[in-house]
């Protein structure tokens, strides 16, 4: 399991191939909201060739493992690369990634950089005129994005007996004739994941990637910090959520090992 955590400040936004229709322009893209949506207009021509590119720099440095784009509008299948300040290659699956229908209905795309990345400066998302090797977009088409994330993450080993449960906080009334009047909210997943005992290096000695350890990353996740979640990386990462995480408990099991208990709120992008 990968848990992803603190993307860093952004500092300032650059767009190419197409104009922001919000105005905020790209403020969107990094308030923790996916429901609430960046627009911009395409202006990259539609061959199938062309992107748009959408140019992040962050205040510090970070080195990027889990990266996301989510709450679009996209169709299934665009193509989708993640680099690195001024082009960098981050590897693993960030090239060539693909949109994909996620559990909400909206689509977007995971991403895993291969580990022990270089610190970046900030970060790229091109969207591409491929939709499954035929251009989808032309001049004037407008694309909603709710999020993006790019942000370091530690891997966490844990037990097969974890759960999603799909919450619906919808309100079911009845009407003085009976008749259901409903009030709907959107609906999201929480993940529920015990951790596999562990070491004391890994608990409280920095025995984790970027010197972490579950001690540091209850810290880096406390006060409802955003966070992102990949408990298995199936092709289509159906089984990653952005949300509110929890490294809810942490257990003495004997000896110097430990074990522990994640927990994992979607915010959802509808």
């Amino acid at each position: 399991m990968l848990i992803s955590y603190s993307m860093p400040s952004i500092s300032g936004s650059t767009l190419t191939g197409a104009a922001w229709l919000t105005a905020d322009g790209a403020a969107a893209l990094w308030d923790g909201k996916p429901a609430r949506r960046a627009r911009l207009q395409w202006s990259a021509g539609s061959s199938l060739d062309a992107f748009v590119k959408i140019t992040l720099a962050f205040t510090g440095t970070a080195a990027l493992r889990v990266l996301a784009l989510l709450g679009s509008n996209l169709p299934a299948g665009v193509r989708i690369d993640f680099r690195g300040a001024g082009g960098d290659g981050l590897g693993g699956t960030c090239d060539n990634a693909r949109t994909t229908t996620m559990p909400d209905g909206t689509t977007g795309a995971w991403a895993i950089a291969r580990a022990n990345e270089p610190a970046e400066t900030g970060v790229e998302i091109l969207i591409y005129n491929d939709c499954n090797g035929v251009p989808w977009a032309a001049n004037g088409t407008t694309i909603d994005i709710g999020e993006v994330w790019a942000a370091p993450a530690v891997e966490i080993a844990h037990k097969p007996d974890w759960g999603n449960e799909l919450q619906d906080p919808s309100e079911l009334t009845l009407t003085l004739l009976s008749q259901p009047n409903s009030v709907r909210r959107a609906s999201y997943r929480t993940l529920d994941v015990p951790i596999t005992a562990a070491a004391g290096a890994e608990v409280y000695s920095q025995g984790l990637g970027n010197g972490m350890d579950w001690y540091a990353l209850q810290r880096q996740l406390a006060g409802n910090a955003r966070c992102a979640v990949v408990v298995r990386r199936t092709s289509t990462y159906q089984l990653a959520q952005y949300g509110i995480g929890q490294l809810a408990s942490i257990r003495h099991v004997g000896g110097d090992n430990y074990e522990g208990q994640f927990r994992h709120q979607e915010v959802p992008a509808r």
